[in-house]
């Protein structure tokens, strides 16, 4: 009995102490958080830009030997563009190539070979809408942006939907954008140039292959969530002289609030790499929103060397750093839960103490 009036007498007295110290503890845990979370700041500071780990990356795979070895590969194949872009990242990197091999390259690199192959590819695209060079893609942008090239792809996918054949229905809802942004019916999406552009980049990828799928996959999903393809089925495709009129009515129906940030990504990484193609053979390394955002990040800094980077390093330049930011939270994160533990143990245990204490010395 005299033991338990002992402990109560404790609790009674000492209450107010408890609380205090429980309110002390508190605010160490809190400040040890915070301490915690700044720490974490400061580390992932630096690899919170992809870009960072990404040239670190790059300087230790693209040596003088490396470079070299490619460009004389390229040459040998007659791959005239690869070989630019390694030269182009070995001045980036400030390497010095062999003056040999610079003059080689100087070479091969002629002006009037790119003119007769881009001339034919210009002509080819603004018709059929299918090349793979920059004047291929010169050809069909501007095919699109008179409506030609998104009449002739919406006629001829649309009659393959209406017929109940298999259709490509990314560059059906393309076209169907293209054409709703000619009539301005598009008002979600602005109808600006900018836009219409990522429409084209988009297309046009697509029919060269340069899309992953599950890209494609992601992106379908995305632009069946901004228009019904069965209402399509009522529309004349064969009619192309009037298919811009007969298609009215539906565009008004198209809401593109679940696409609109995609394409302006489309159109941010085509400004950060100055280069439409380039922005075209750089959409294969993505597989969904997110590595676009990241390539986007990446292409603000390395700018138009940005092909050169992913060709040296491919796919993994968009993990390089994400991997690090992850291991560094998780180590992070199991840091601040041994601490949590410690805290309550050593709480815990001189609570536990202090009362076998005080029993102790009443008794």
């Amino acid at each position: 009995m005299d033991i338990i009036k002992t402990i109560q007498t404790f609790f009674t007295k000492k209450g107010t102490y408890l609380e205090e110290n429980n309110q002390k503890k508190w605010r160490y845990l809190s400040f040890i958080s915070i301490l915690i979370i700044a720490v974490f700041i400061f580390f992932t500071y630096e690899i919170k830009d992809p870009s960072i780990e990404v040239e670190k990356e790059l300087k230790q795979v693209a040596t003088k030997e490396y470079l070299e070895k490619k460009i004389i590969e390229s040459l040998n194949e007659n791959k005239i563009e690869d070989s630019i872009i390694y030269r182009d990242m070995a001045e980036y990197l400030n390497i010095d190539l062999s003056e040999e091999l610079s003059k080689k390259l100087e070479e091969k690199n002629t002006f009037f070979s790119k003119v007769k192959s881009n001339t034919h590819d210009f002509g080819e695209s603004f018709v059929t809408g299918e090349s793979d060079s920059m004047a291929g893609l010169a050809g069909s942008t501007i095919s699109d942006m008179l409506i030609v090239g998104d009449i002739r792809d919406l006629s001829l996918e649309g009659q393959k939907l209406v017929s109940g054949e298999e259709y490509d229905s990314l560059v059906m809802g393309l076209a169907a954008i293209g054409v709703g942004m000619s009539a301005s019916q598009l008002v979600t999406l602005g109808g600006s140039s900018s836009l219409k552009i990522s429409t084209s980049i988009m297309k046009f990828a697509k029919k060269t292959n340069n899309l992953t799928k599950k890209f494609t996959k992601n992106f379908s999903s995305l632009l069946s969530k901004s228009m019904d393809y069965s209402k399509l089925k009522s529309i004349d495709f064969k009619d192309t002289k009037n298919l811009k009129t007969n298609f009215a009515s539906f565009g008004k129906t198209i809401d593109l609030k679940h696409t609109k940030e995609l394409f302006e990504n489309i159109s941010i990484l085509s400004k950060n790499v100055s280069s439409k193609i380039d922005t075209i053979k750089l959409l294969k390394y993505v597989d969904n929103t997110d590595d676009l955002k990241r390539l986007n990040k990446i292409s603000a800094k390395f700018g138009s060397k940005t092909k050169g980077v992913f060709k040296i390093l491919g796919k993994n330049a968009l993990t390089i750093g994400e991997f690090i930011i992850n291991f560094t939270l998780g180590l992070i994160i199991q840091l601040f839960s041994l601490i949590i533990s410690l805290v309550v143990f050593v709480a815990s245990f001189k609570s536990k103490l202090m009362i076998f204490n005080f029993v102790k010395n009443r008794v």
